[in-house]
């Protein structure tokens, strides 16, 4: 049975700048992040912790970046909107059926355990 982990930017952000990233294929196998995730890691953390790592798990092929089949509408909880990369992980976790979403905002991770979701913050990685 193939396990879906969709993983927000801060998981990969702080393994990577811990050099723990090797975690997550030897973890989860297989991890995907929505278009958000790869812009917020990739594009607009460019030289940051985590570009590098992302760029070369994609290359390496257990890193995935898995578009949305619709454009996501943003996500309030209690007041508070989640990010792009928070409320597109939480959009493609349903898009694909995800079994564990990796994310750490505290708002994001109640929204997504009120939904069913099992979430691992990146302490617990």
């Amino acid at each position: 049975m193939t396990v879906i982990v969709v993983s927000d930017s801060s998981p990969l952000i702080y393994l990577a700048a811990l050099c723990d990233f090797p975690l997550l294929p030897r973890l989860f196998g297989r991890v995907v992040i929505p278009p958000a995730v790869w812009r917020e890691v990739v594009e607009e953390g460019r030289g940051g912790p985590g570009e590098e790592a992302v760029r070369q798990a994609c290359e390496d092929g257990w890193l995935n970046v898995i578009p949305l089949h619709d454009p996501p509408a943003p996500i309030r909880v209690g007041g508070h909107e989640l990010h792009a990369g928070e409320t597109e992980v939480i959009r493609l976790a349903a898009q694909n059926s995800a079994d564990i979403l990796l994310m750490d905002d505290r708002p994001a991770v109640l929204h997504a355990r009120s939904l069913g979701y099992r979430v691992a913050p990146t302490i617990a990685i």
